[in-house]
């Protein structure tokens, strides 16, 4: 257990999660993609970032996510790249008192590590860790 984190809470379908706060460079809104031909599934195309050409990644079938219009994009930093990742909402900025690490052989899913407590609302939320998912889940397998 680990205390007084910061995170960005961010809803997916009807879940909440919450990212480092540390993993985000910044959030945007929606922008129109350029697809890519033969892309996976989870590559909704490709945008330009201030003259940087970044990939937008959606939670795929992972979190059965919906587009709306307040869908967000969450730029991250993948390694040496910039990943935007998308979300169907951010919530808020907000510092958990209480964070349960997941045992490594008890976690069923790696981009999952934990779950957070903020006793402003006593709600508990999964933490998940973005770089992780993006890496297994669709950017990687490029």
């Amino acid at each position: 257990m680990s205390a007084q984190q910061q995170y960005i809470e961010v809803g997916i379908a009807d879940e909440r999660y919450a990212i480092p706060i540390q993993d985000v460079q910044e959030i945007i809104r929606m922008q129109p993609c350029l697809p890519i031909p033969n892309a996976r599934r989870s590559i909704l195309g490709v945008i330009n970032l201030r003259g940087s050409i970044v990939p937008v990644v959606t939670p795929g079938s992972r979190f059965r996510a919906e587009d709306s219009e307040l869908s967000r994009m969450v730029i991250v930093q993948l390694d040496s790249d910039v990943v935007a990742f998308v979300v169907d909402r951010v919530h808020r900025v907000t510092t958990y008192n209480q964070i349960h690490h997941y045992e490594e052989a008890k976690r069923t899913d790696e981009f999952i590590t934990g779950i957070g407590l903020n006793e402003a609302d006593n709600e508990w939320v999964n933490m998940l860790n973005v770089v992780t998912l993006l890496q297994e889940d669709a950017y990687a397998a490029q």
